[in-house]
């Protein structure tokens, strides 16, 4: 373990008991304090702020803390990311997707429209 002052131990304890996303800011604040992930465990559960329990990823198998009680994937934090960017990106395809077949619709009836008018152009 790394040493950290008790100064450095409490805006650790105070970081991640205000963090939104607790689980994704136990690695943020081990790059901050230059420490490690288990370290930061460490501190948080000497705090009796992390219980220790463990949880394995469904997707990739990694151990990761179960910090949350919702989490049905069963998926780490990088697996839950991936998932969540993966399903933002099919959304924008369907809906580049849905442009395409209303520009396709729209240029079908100029289309038709063109070839009236020269037919007519033509008599």
């Amino acid at each position: 373990m790394s040493k950290i002052t008790n100064l450095s131990k409490q805006e650790i304890i105070t970081m991640y008991k205000t963090a939104k996303n607790k689980e994704e800011q136990i690695p943020i604040l081990a790059d901050l304090t230059a420490s490690d992930v288990d370290t930061i465990l460490e501190i948080l559960k000497d705090a009796k702020v992390f219980n220790g329990a463990y949880s394995t990823c469904s997707r990739c198998g990694k151990q990761y803390p179960t910090i949350s009680h919702h989490n049905p994937t069963k998926r780490c934090a990088e697996c839950r990311k991936l998932a969540s960017r993966i399903s933002k990106i099919k959304f924008q395809i369907k809906k580049n997707n849905s442009k395409i077949q209303e520009i396709q619709r729209s240029s079908a009836k100029y289309r038709e429209e063109l070839d009236k008018l020269e037919a007519e152009w033509e008599v």
